[in-house]
């Protein structure tokens, strides 16, 4: 395993800076709009037009990459991410920033799938689990690192935005002098994606649960701290005890995936995220008190405990839920596995921040932990099922429903499987 990480080392470090730069943005957005007098909605509407702009990418990116090869594919969203990340301080207004941010997140997705599906590829089936935990853990440090920098600089001054722009810089220098080969793209990928629910229920849960629960606290929690008085450096060191939790979490959780079926350690982190949830709602409207210390120093811990444990348990259920996906590949290009897992998590990253923009008004300040706390616990009920049917899990059916990229393609591929299904008939008579 040692020689796979160090052949990945630059790609992994590139990742590591591409992550910095999102990570941080994500939390500047938050504050900005909350200083300028904006409201959650606009909040909501940036975090989900983000989410809108990494499905378009797991579109729209594959064919070109298909086309150009995997190292200039990460050239082009890298360097098309870091214009828009400069055009954040040249624009101004919600109207500009949905579409900056749709950008970032199209681009972004290229990354991250080309990112995934090349680290995929070259881990092997009884090491994946703990080589994508390395791969996250170090995506986290990046996380806190971006965190950091709201101890020392505003968000607001004029010349922030260019320390991610030169981190963007510095990842595509280093996926550019790499040693490691990119996966072959000769297999040719499917014109249609082949949605991970047909691969493995709890994955594609799993995959949607993550994307819902991180985007909602890292783009809504912000938000609302600011807007209760919160200074900028608690805000920072909230989202930073997420990252932390998920950093510390991410190894322990990878091993164990590897020696537990991994619908197992879906169904025990959705649970402790209903548990804490649950918990937290008991702090209701005081929550931006407890985590300025209002309220006393022992509450304001064990909020910023609950911040840890969330995030040791949310971000690795994604890479669980990957590493589940890919178990059951049984043949299927990667990088459409990737892709799709990618685009499910997105639609939970865009379905998040709206329910609890929607729920606001019925559940206040409880609409955040609620609305997490049930689509966690749909995810305990969907991996005990998983279980439960144990064979059929083990053994998916390779016939599938094609999803394809417009309703022509969708009709066509359909037309294709029914009259496949008619000849198989046919013959078995």
């Amino acid at each position: 395993m040692r020689s796979i990480i160090i052949g990945l080392s630059s790609l992994i470090g590139s990742s590591f800076f591409v992550q910095f730069s999102n990570a941080a943005i994500t939390t500047m957005v938050a504050i900005t709009v909350a200083e300028s007098g904006g409201t959650q909605s606009d909040v909501a509407i940036i975090a989900s037009a983000f989410s809108v702009g990494f499905i378009a990418g797991c579109f729209l990116f594959p064919p070109q990459i298909a086309r150009i090869g995997l190292i200039r594919g990460y050239v082009a969203a890298a360097a098309i991410m870091t214009i828009a990340i400069v055009s954040l301080e040249m624009l101004d207004g919600i109207a500009a920033w949905v579409l900056l941010r749709f950008t970032m997140g199209a681009s972004f997705a290229a990354v991250m799938a080309i990112s995934d599906a090349w680290i995929n590829d070259k881990a092997p089936g009884d090491q994946r689990g703990k080589i994508i935990a390395i791969y996250s853990t170090i995506l986290g440090l990046a996380s806190i690192a971006s965190q950091l920098l709201f101890f020392g600089f505003d968000a607001t001054d004029d010349s922030f935005v260019l320390i991610f722009a030169i981190s963007m810089n510095l990842a595509v220098v280093l996926v550019a002098l790499g040693t490691s080969r990119p996966p072959d793209l000769s297999q040719k990928s499917s014109s249609y994606f082949k949605p991970p629910t047909f691969v493995s229920t709890p994955a594609t849960v799993g995959a949607f649960v993550a994307g819902f629960s991180t985007t909602s606290l890292v783009s809504i929690m912000p938000f609302y701290l600011t807007d209760h008085g919160v200074e900028e450096n608690l805000v920072a060191g909230s989202i930073a005890a997420l990252y932390l939790g998920r950093l510390t979490c991410q190894w322990p959780i990878g091993l164990f995936s590897d020696r537990l079926d991994r619908r197992i350690i879906l169904t025990i982190l959705s649970a402790t995220v209903v548990l804490v949830s649950s918990m937290a709602l008991i702090l209701g409207e005081g929550e931006g008190q407890v985590m300025a210390g209002q309220k006393g120093f022992v509450l304001q811990a064990t909020a910023y405990l609950f911040c840890f444990i969330l995030g040791g348990t949310l971000w690795p259920m994604y890479s669980v839920a990957s590493a589940l996906a890919f178990d059951r590949a049984d043949g299927r290009p990667m990088i459409d596995i990737s892709t799709t897992l990618l685009v499910v998590n997105s639609l939970g990253a865009i379905a998040g921040p709206v329910a609890i923009m929607m729920m606001t008004s019925l559940a206040g300040d409880y609409a955040l932990h609620i609305s997490i706390s049930v689509v966690c616990a749909a995810t305990v009920i969907v991996c005990l099922l998983g279980i439960r049917v144990k064979v059929a899990a083990e053994s998916p059916t390779p016939v599938v429903a094609p999803m394809s990229e417009n309703s022509v393609g969708m009709a066509q591929a359909v037309a294709e499987l029914v009259e496949e299904e008619t000849l198989d008939d046919e013959t078995t008579r």
